[in-house]
């Protein structure tokens, strides 16, 4: 990218120096030849040449393909991130919040297809190493916590256990699809998936705010 996004710039603290933007240009050639290829065989060599410099100046930055995996997922995640806070209006009511939020993954899932693997492999890497277990449950957190914020926008007057059960559940089921969506045969698949995931949020954050009856799952159309 030829501008630096403030996201970006505040994940890896980069400034407009020479250095940070050939720490990005790794980074982004990071983000291809792993999504591609792999882990293991995404070489520095092949990550240098797709960037036209030198392997030594990829291992000048980066000791070991895992520090560069760390830095590309977390990357991904603030551009992921970048595309769900575009969406997301203030004066929104909560169910066009929660709506925007699902909107925003999995629009940000077909418009960046590289990125997602990475995510996919975020979850991998989490089963193996606390580091990347601690930074996957940081982000359902913060997921979690914004639909905790829209429920209780929605209720004001409910309990916040209850916010946060809901919210779990929500988060839990949004999640579900939009993994079905990047790992569906059919690439189509991700509108449908997308449209229910919509839908039964904006459904059981509608409920949640006048609740007559418990929360009940809404048929996808």
């Amino acid at each position: 990218m030829n501008a630096v996004d403030p996201l970006f710039a505040q994940t890896f603290a980069f400034q407009a120096s020479k250095a940070d933007r050939k720490r990005l240009d790794i980074i982004e050639a990071g983000v291809g030849q792993i999504a591609r290829h792999g882990l293991t065989p995404a070489t520095f060599g092949q990550i240098a040449a797709a960037i036209k410099t030198r392997p030594s100046h990829v291992s000048y930055y980066y000791k070991a393909r895992e520090d560069l995996l760390w830095d590309v997922v977390r990357y991904c995640l603030a551009s992921a991130q970048a595309a769900t806070v575009r969406l997301l209006s203030p004066d929104a009511s909560p169910a066009d919040g929660i709506r925007a939020i699902v909107r925003g993954a999995f629009e940000w899932g077909r418009e960046h297809p590289e990125q997602a693997r990475i995510f996919l492999l975020l979850h991998y890497q989490a089963a193996l190493d606390p580091r990347f277990a601690e930074l996957t449950e940081g982000v359902r957190s913060a997921s979690q916590g914004r639909i905790q914020n829209l429920l209780l926008k929605a209720q004001p007057g409910a309990s916040a256990q209850a916010a946060i059960d809901l919210a779990e559940r929500i988060h839990a089921f949004m999640s579900g699809h939009f993994l079905a969506a990047l790992t569906a045969a059919k690439r189509s698949d991700s509108r449908r998936r997308q449209k229910i995931a919509e839908e039964q949020s904006a459904a059981w954050i509608e409920e949640f705010a006048a609740p007559t009856s418990p929360p009940r799952t809404r048929e996808p159309r």
